[in-house]
């Protein structure tokens, strides 16, 4: 029988993997999107144009929560200012061009 120690070290390690395998996930489908946006793929800009304005949305709505946190404050306003020039940069339309 497990001792209730043992039984929480052996959850942390398992929630550590887990957590360290979302990421590894993450990072594998910014690298695919990475090469697309390299290799002029419109599919990779629209998932780009469409995770830009999430980070907007979320970001903007943070501002209300990180109102008494000046690093997280300072986070939350800059983040959203360059989604919004990828997004701007990326609807150009020569730039919509070179994605077709």
């Amino acid at each position: 029988m497990l001792v209730p120690s043992a039984f929480s070290a052996r959850f942390k390690e398992g929630l550590n993997i887990f957590i360290a395998m979302i990421f590894l996930v993450i990072a594998v489908i910014d690298l695919v999107i990475g090469i697309g946006l390299l290799k002029l793929k419109n599919w990779a800009r629209n998932i780009t144009v469409v995770l830009s304005i999430l980070i907007c949305i979320f970001d903007l709505l943070k501002i209300f929560k990180y109102i008494y946190n000046p690093i997280l404050l300072i986070s939350a306003l800059l983040r959203p200012v360059i989604a919004i020039i990828i997004i701007w940069y990326l609807t150009r339309p020569a730039v919509r061009e070179q994605f077709k």
